[in-house]
């Protein structure tokens, strides 16, 4: 989370205590005062009782759920119905009056309740609010010019404060929406930068794995250093071809890439028309680059020196892996060592065989 977004989270978090306070405050220290002082003159003290009970219990639950989830429309009857309960425990005559507690705190519980839905929510609850008194004054037949100025007097600097209440959490939800859009927008700015810098290294990483092989040899050709009708110098570009294959083989994004990348070798051998086998065995850990590299490296020189037959085993285990090949070369194929791989290459008449074994390091 941003810095500005933390921000307005923080300020948001003090703003809906600070509307939980208000409200705990208006029910003890304004309503329930209220209810005893005019105990005597409601039609029924039980029914304000209950309608207080209920905002209580109301409150107490947004007190302790900052976010009420499913339960907010089952709450917002509940405020409403107590409200009903509120107005028909008055008498008619006293419905704008101090003995009509619920008026003045039931705006709050709209706030609690909708601070997170916007501001055009909190107003509806607060038209509706005020719909619901008005049709109590008609129906009671309170309707006077007095009781409506009172009522809107009541409405406008009472509702004035709870819209307040939700125009800041709106504008504290837009911020940390805006905060978070930017945040979304620089991560993805920085991914994609860093994918290009890892493309990058990789494209040099193969441009440099190429030039030191590759490259002389087609420097040599274009010279005229190298004949290209000499086997030697024909066997050369078929593994500088072998091996340009599976540097574009390693590029690709696939569950196995060993086995992904010695098939790009053993495609080289066979569109030179040796027939090759090929035998899995075992389960094999994964593996950097540098060792797949290096298994693969002498199976590539041993299928580009097979004359028209080969097979390539690869044995695995769970911190090993052998990957040999029989060949009927007509001479013995130079291998390099590599770190961390043993490479055996014999010789017996046609046949040459080479492997490479890797071992975990314990």
């Amino acid at each position: 989370m941003s810095g500005r977004a933390g921000a307005a989270a923080v300020y948001l978090r003090g703003l809906r205590l600070a509307t939980v306070l208000i409200t705990f405050a208006g029910l003890l220290g304004l309503a329930l005062p209220v209810i005893i002082a005019n105990a005597e003159v409601y039609r029924s003290l039980t029914l304000e009782l209950v309608a207080f009970g209920i905002l209580f219990a109301v409150a107490v639950f947004c007190a302790l759920r900052a976010d009420p989830g499913r339960w907010r429309w089952p709450l917002l009857v509940l405020v409403f119905g107590a409200a009903l309960l509120a107005l028909t425990g008055v008498p008619p005559e006293l419905i704008v009056s101090r003995a009509e507690w619920s008026f003045m705190l039931l705006g709050w519980f709209g706030v609690l309740l909708l601070l997170d839905k916007g501001i055009g929510a909190v107003l509806a609850f607060l038209l509706v609010h005020a719909v619901l008194n008005l049709a109590q004054l008609v129906l009671v037949g309170q309707a006077d010019r007095a009781a409506l100025v009172g009522l809107l007097i009541a409405g406008v600097t009472v509702f004035g404060y709870q819209l307040a209440v939700a125009f800041a959490a709106a504008m504290l939800h837009r911020i940390a929406a805006g905060a978070a859009r930017t945040a979304r927008a620089e991560g993805a700015r920085r991914t994609a930068a860093a994918i290009t810098r890892e493309l990058q290294r990789d494209h040099e990483e193969r441009y440099a794995a190429l030039s030191r092989t590759a490259l002389p040899l087609l420097v040599d050709l274009a010279t005229g250093r190298a004949d290209p009708g000499d086997e030697r110098v024909r066997r050369l570009a078929a593994v500088e071809a072998a091996r340009m294959r599976r540097l574009f083989a390693e590029g690709d994004d696939v569950d196995d890439p060993l086995l992904h990348e010695l098939a790009a070798c053993i495609d080289s051998a066979q569109r030179g028309g040796v027939s090759v086998q090929l035998a899995v065995r075992g389960p094999r850990p994964p593996l950097e680059l540098a060792v797949r590299r290096a298994l693969t490296e002498p199976a590539l020189a041993a299928l580009v020196a097979a004359a028209s037959t080969a097979r390539v085993t690869v044995v695995g285990s769970a911190n090993a892996v052998t990957v040999s090949v029989v060949a009927d070369a007509p001479e013995p194929v130079p291998v390099a060592q590599a770190d961390g791989v043993v490479v055996t290459n014999l010789v017996n008449a046609d046949r040459v065989w080479v492997e490479a074994k890797w071992r975990a390091q314990n």
